[in-house]
């Protein structure tokens, strides 16, 4: 019987850094779903189960940050692990807040 693929999804605002996870990503067995702000994401997570969410910090409108303290409030998201995705440097305020709101990574 062939396993069936996880969810994963991939929040960016930016086309070229959605396209950049999908090539790590597509030789994997996954089915990635993509999102292209914060209010995208969170309306995929109400419709699906992810087992990851890969997810940019610096979007317009609804930042990563704010994104993931959604994300983490509902009791059917709360234990998908969130994996930030950023250019930003390794500030340690910033990597606390990401730690503070649930990130894994």
């Amino acid at each position: 019987m062939k396993s069936k693929s996880v969810n994963l999804l991939l929040v960016d605002d930016r086309e070229e850094g959605l396209l950049t996870l999908e090539v790590i990503l597509r030789r994997h067995d996954y089915n990635l779903v993509k999102a292209r702000s914060g209010r995208e994401a969170l309306s995929l997570v109400l419709e699906h189960d992810f087992a990851a969410i890969l997810l940019d910090v610096q979007m317009p409108g609804m930042d990563g940050f704010e994104t993931a303290g959604l994300i983490k409030e509902r009791e059917r998201s709360r234990h998908v692990p969130l994996i930030f995705v950023t250019a930003i440097n390794e500030d340690p305020f910033l990597l606390h807040k990401g730690y503070e709101v649930g990130a894994v990574d």
